[in-house]
Order: C-alpha cells, then sequence, then structure tokens
C-alpha cells in the first residue's frame, strides 16, 4: 500500500506533528509513505519528516484561508495570492497528480480542511482521498477559520463526491462540523502521543511552576488570561510561589500584541513572576513545570491536553473544544471559565498546597493519556484505509 500524504503547511504545529506521528506508524507497519508539502524557509519540519517518510515532493498548494483586507482590497488581495500561491488549483493539481501516477499511490490522505487540492488529484486520477479536519471552519462562530461557503449544499456535495472518508480528529469536531460536510463520511480518529519511558518527578513543593504552550503571535490563544492569574495571585500575597513560563514562537519586536501583554506585566509588577520562553520542545517544557495552563477556548481536539497527562501534569484549561471532552474536572485537570480570573487563581492555590489532590490529578491523567498511545489508535485507521481501498479489514 502507498499512501500520500498532502500537507499544505510546513511549520511545526499540533496538525503537522500529529501528521508526522501518523507517518511513522504507517512506514513502520509497512505503508509507503509520500509527502507533499509546500517549501518553507525554515526547513525544521522537512528535516523531522525526512525519517517518517520515503519520499518528500515540495509542491506550493492553494488555501481556502481568506486575508484580514475587507472589501475591494480583500478581494483583490484574495485573486493575486491564489494566483501567485497556487495557480487557482490547476498548478499544484497537475503537479500533486503526476506525483500520484509515478509514485503509484493508492490513497491521497489531506491534513487539513483548508485545502482541496489533494482530493482533486485523487479525482482525476482514479484514487481513493481522506480529508482529516484538525480545525474548526465554516460559518459557525467557533470555527478558527470562516469560510461562508462551506455552508452551502454545493460544497457538501462536493466533499461528498471527492471523499472516501471525512476524519475528524475529536467528537467535538465532528459535531462542529456536521452542518457543513457529509455526516455519511465523517468518522473520529484521535490524534496520538507517544509513549513516555520516563516519567518527570512530582510537584516537590515550594515554587510551583506553571507553562503554557501557544505561540504569542495572536491573542486569539488568550495570553492575557495567564497574566490576570498571575496578579490575582501576586495581590492575594502568593508572587513568590508561582513562576508563569508562556513558551511558544514570538513575534518581531514592536508586535502590538507583544507590547500590550508587556504593558501589563509591567503596569502590575509581574516581572518575577511571569517570563517568555519562546520555542522549545515539548519534553524540555514539560520536564521542567509542574502543571499546564491552556487558555485558549477553541482547540478542535488539544494535543497539548493529553501529552502534558502523558507527562504526569495535571492541567488547568478554559473550558470548550477539546478540553470539555478530553478532561474530567476534578479528575484528571480542571475546566476553568476564562471570565473570572480570581476563580482560576484558587485552583492554582489548591493544587499548590494538596499534594493529595495533586498527584491524583497527575496519576489520573498519566492513565488516560494511555488511550490515545499510538498502538491504540492508529490500528483504526490502517482498518480504514484497508476498508477504502480494499473493500475488506
Amino acid at each position: 500500500m502507498t499512501v500520500l500524504y498532502y500537507s499544505p503547511s510546513n511549520v511545526v504545529g499540533g496538525a503537522e506533528l500529529s501528521l508526522l506521528h501518523t507517518m511513522q506508524y504507517m512506514k513502520t507497519n509497512g505503508v509507503r509513505v509520500v509527502l507533499v508539502m509546500p517549501p518553507a524557509q525554515d526547513n525544521s519540519y522537512y528535516l523531522m519528516a525526512q525519517k517518517a517518510a520515503n519520499k518528500i515532493y515540495l509542491v506550493k498548494g492553494m488555501n481556502w484561508i481568506s486575508s484580514k483586507e475587507i472589501g475591494i482590497a480583500k478581494f483583490r488581495n484574495w485573486v493575486y495570492n491564489a494566483y501567485k500561491s497556487g495557480g487557482w488549483h490547476i498548478t499544484p493539481v497537475i503537479k500533486l497528480a503526476i506525483i500520484i501516477l509515478h509514485e503509484r499511490v493508492d490513497l491521497v490522505h489531506t491534513n487539513t480542511s483548508v485545502c482541496i487540492d489533494g482530493a482533486l488529484a485523487a479525482k482525476i486520477t482514479g484514487r481513493h482521498h481522506v480529508q482529516h479536519i484538525r480545525e474548526i471552519t465554516g460559518v459557525k462562530e467557533e470555527a478558527l477559520f470562516k469560510l461562508k461557503f462551506q455552508g452551502t449544499s454545493f460544497f457538501r456535495k462536493l466533499y461528498a463526491k471527492l471523499n472516501s472518508t471525512i476524519l475528524c480528529n475529536s467528537f467535538y469536531t465532528l459535531k462542529q462540523s456536521e452542518i457543513d460536510f457529509p455526516k455519511e463520511k465523517l468518522k473520529v480518529i484521535y490524534n496520538t502521543i507517544k509513549f513516555q519511558e520516563i516519567l518527570p518527578d512530582p510537584f516537590p513543593g515550594g515554587v510551583m511552576k506553571v507553562c503554557t504552550m501557544a505561540n504569542v503571535t495572536s491573542k486569539i490563544k488568550n495570553h492575557l488570561l495567564v497574566l490576570q492569574v498571575a496578579k490575582c495571585l501576586k495581590d492575594a500575597g502568593n508572587e513568590a510561589c508561582f513562576k508563569f513560563n508562556l513558551y511558544g514562537k514570538l513575534p518581531v519586536e514592536g508586535d502590538l500584541y507583544l507590547n500590550s501583554l508587556r504593558s501589563f506585566i509591567k503596569k502590575n509588577q509581574l516581572q518575577t513572576m511571569v517570563e517568555f520562553k519562546g520555542i522549545e520542545t515539548t519534553a524540555d517544557i514539560l520536564n521542567c513545570n509542574h502543571v499546564l495552563f491552556h487558555t485558549f477556548s477553541g482547540e478542535s481536539f488539544g494535543r497539548v491536553y493529553i501529552e502534558a497527562m502523558s507527562f504526569g501534569r495535571p492541567v488547568i484549561a478554559v473550558k470548550g473544544g477539546g478540553a470539555s471532552e478530553l478532561i474530567e474536572n476534578g479528575k484528571d485537570g480542571y475546566l476553568v471559565s476564562e471570565d473570572n480570573a480570581e476563580i482560576i487563581a484558587q485552583a492554582f492555590m489548591k493544587l499548590a498546597n494538596n499534594s493529595v489532590e495533586y498527584n491524583l490529578l497527575r496519576q489520573n491523567g498519566i492513565s488516560k493519556s494511555k488511550s490515545f498511545l499510538e498502538e491504540n489508535i492508529f490500528p483504526e485507521l490502517l482498518k480504514t484505509y484497508n476498508l477504502i481501498i480494499y473493500k475488506t479489514l
């Protein structure tokens, strides 16, 4: 079996890491893996993918994420970028079709719902296609990317024709996708994690180190809530008990969003409690922190929750999206409301002052994370491939 994985993105993000794990498992289990991805100035993901794929091709595709402009400017830029990035689908689809035929591909698996090039190339070459929804899109309020045309009957009929199966990374994603995608094609395959042989030690007392893992490039990730919670803890006299470490890509100096966060830190004298740490590996982050605090409520899955659990790190997360599906409040983490920083601060105090509670969440989280190990998820995906291609399990 040869599967072509099409990734319209070339950055190291949650969706891309999930695809990387998928390819590694499939390659190990006898599937010939061909990856198609766009070229990038930063080749970090390309280097990682070399170990997971038998062959890699660089093809720039066309996605449907619209620009931030409005009116005529938005239409003009969309036309220009659509032509420049993907030749109105024609160029990437032809390139993909040639690769499909040359590599004798049996099935094409596209790693997003905001690009149709892989589906079109599979259709014109007579191959099966699987679309993988890892982000909420469409017209609904919860959509991360607003794509108005997804609510049309034409779109649903088009996706029904182009796809053998449409994979969703959680039941939350499936529920949100039922409005825009053909229901009969939807199927849940959870994202996965790798087994941790050595777990970090539990919280020993003293300063509790709290990490957030979200690029500091968009206010949608709600970093301000971290600072508001830190302020509540400081105002309550607990400044010396907590350290908040914010991990993720930083924007260029002078960025308005970053400056607003730094201004809040300076105004409230939080310099000793909050630090921007930049990019580090997940293992390094979770090894040197005691709790994960995730402030974005719109995760379609939220692999960061499960990764933290697998390291024995309790999770405090804003409820909604994948968090509400994956976290059992009070059992393996805390679900909190984003509009009450004082209540969230109390949750941190409870963990810091109650080692029994901390260790209970820690052990329950470790147990839950095991159900998301690759060996418990990917066999079902491989069965799905076999059923599509060979009509047999």
